[in-house]
């Protein structure tokens, strides 16, 4: 006969599972917010006075060296992570993670070049762009193409396992939906000379082709946003066709305003110090996620409990 003891224990693990959930949910929701916020922040500060913005943006000033600490951070908490983690192949995906964000942590602040003093070597000095002791300047334009692109998969692949209700992709886990708008509101962060590039000469014609997305026939951020935001119509979840359709008019708000000023390293400096919050935030989801797992590896098996209390 199952007692009332082999019920707590039968039911140990949903419970946990679901309180790892819940806290996985509120890192994302956490995080989105404060995206959300940073870009209302920066955006609103370029608009109302661009030289606090360019003089914030600079070199070796609050904006760099916080986004070293975002990189630094979530290098950390991945290899936190890899530790607790019983996986071999999830425990080798976080420890390389950890090291791509420590990677980008010393990159950000040219490995303690303007710290230390020491000065580019002289085969560096030649092929590096700013003539840093840095690795991606080397090639700055393959690097970003790579970054922006590689993000932009990311979004794509979390939307498209989102309304297939999965949230791993080979056991490797996804950023939550809130995240994925998220980052797709980082890559939106242009500079002026790039959206005159890209997306048309003036906010009139990016405006224009905010209306071709509609169509699907420019398929970049604003065409996913467009794209989730139906679906979440059509889904009912109210929530996230909230939260898509506010992101898309942050997007739409912040290229209005980087459309109006000529600042380009600044707005760099300000979409990389967004992309480090955002890995950090990522890399706590994992964290979360991992927590989850412990706890469920370390409870009881309902079956075993219940043959063990057996008269």
């Amino acid at each position: 006969m199952l007692r009332a003891r082999d019920t707590v224990v039968s039911t140990k693990i949903p419970l946990e599972a679901a309180a790892g959930r819940v806290s996985r949910v509120w890192v994302g929701v956490f995080g989105y917010l404060f995206l959300c916020l940073n870009v209302l922040f920066f955006s609103s500060l370029l608009a109302a006075s661009p030289l606090t913005f360019q003089a914030l943006s600079r070199e070796d000033y609050w904006v760099e060296n916080l986004t070293a600490v975002w990189f630094l951070l979530a290098g950390l908490v991945l290899f936190v992570t890899a530790l607790v983690e019983r996986g071999i192949f999830l425990r080798r995906v976080y420890i390389l993670g950890g090291m791509a964000m420590v990677f980008a942590a010393g990159e950000e602040i040219s490995w303690g070049q303007r710290i230390f003093g020491f000065a580019t070597p002289d085969f560096l000095m030649q092929l590096n762009e700013q003539g840093e002791f840095t690795v991606h300047n080397i090639a700055n334009k393959s690097f970003g193409f790579i970054y922006l692109n590689s993000v932009m998969i990311l979004c794509m692949v979390t939307s498209a396992a989102f309304f297939c209700r999965k949230d791993r992709l080979i056991g490797i886990p996804l950023p939550s939906i809130l995240l994925m708008l998220g980052f797709l509101m980082i890559i939106s962060y242009e500079p002026a000379a790039n959206l005159r590039e890209i997306q048309g000469s003036n906010f009139r014609e990016y405006l224009v082709g905010v209306k071709r997305s509609l169509g699907f026939i420019v398929v970049e951020e604003k065409g996913l946003l467009l794209l989730f935001l139906i679906f979440t119509l059509f889904s009912g979840q109210v929530k996230l066709v909230i939260a898509s359709a506010a992101t898309l008019t942050l997007v739409v708000a912040l290229t209005y305003v980087n459309y109006r000023n000529d600042i380009a390293q600044g707005v760099y400096e300000v979409r990389e110090y967004l992309f480090g919050l955002g890995c950090l935030f990522y890399s706590l989801e994992i964290f979360a996620g991992s927590g989850t797992a412990r706890a469920i590896s370390r409870a009881p098996r309902s079956d075993e409990g219940t043959q063990s209390h057996h008269p």
